[in-house]
């Protein structure tokens, strides 16, 4: 059996603290790195970031490449993204945003219309190579 490794993220990148639940920022297992789903929130003021999709989605994937670039790897590569977007009205500014982040060779997606909660529009979790 193949040892998982939690990565150790800065405390305002920490899931489990901001959620107050047994969950981690990210884990190494088998070559790939799994992250948790992660919302809008300023890692240098732990506030949350509210207001138009387009800035929730690129706080959202700047976090999460903060999180992937600790653990060794990057956005170039990711192979999985999974979002979930509250609001279906939401979705060309996400796309939008994520044609940033994601120019080409895109990562396989799911996109998940769910409610969220804390006014919050988006969550994403991806995996990536090491």
């Amino acid at each position: 059996m193949a040892a998982k490794e939690i990565i150790e993220t800065p405390e305002l990148l920490d899931l489990g603290k901001f959620m107050k639940a047994p969950v981690s920022a990210a884990v190494r297992a088998n070559g790939f790195i799994f992250t948790g789903g992660y919302v809008p929130l300023d890692p240098e003021t732990g506030e949350a970031v509210l207001g138009p999709i387009e800035d929730q989605v690129r706080r959202t994937l700047d976090n999460l490449r903060q999180v992937l670039e600790l653990a060794g790897s990057s956005l170039e590569k990711v192979v999985r993204v999974n979002i979930f977007l509250a609001d279906e009205a939401d979705f060309e500014g996400l796309n939008k945003v994520y044609r940033e982040f994601f120019p080409d060779n895109f990562p396989a997606r799911r996109t998940i219309l769910s409610p969220l909660v804390g006014g919050f529009k988006c969550e994403i979790d991806c995996t990536a190579l090491e």
